[in-house]
């Protein structure tokens, strides 16, 4: 785990460029990647719970990542492009 980095560019930019995420984002949250993760992940499904909303991963979005990085495995074996469903 690493802490991620945000890239872009702004009008005719071409080159990509380190994007700053506004303090307030981040302020709250434990320091640490992984805890500062499970923390965020801890709170959207409380959120849903008290809601009703549907905005933390479900098993369906692992079963589709997983699918992804299957993918991507067989792709850097075979050199083939893989198409997902």
């Amino acid at each position: 785990m690493v802490q991620l980095s945000l890239e872009g560019t702004r009008g005719s930019e071409k080159t990509l460029r380190p994007l700053e995420v506004p303090v307030s984002f981040r302020s709250g949250w434990p320091e640490d990647v992984e805890a500062g993760n499970v923390a965020r992940l801890y709170a959207r499904m409380a959120h849903d719970l008290r809601e009703g909303t549907h905005l933390a991963p479900n098993f369906e979005d692992a079963v589709a990542l997983h699918r992804v990085i299957a993918a991507i495995e067989r792709s850097a074996e075979t050199g083939a492009s893989i198409a997902l469903a």
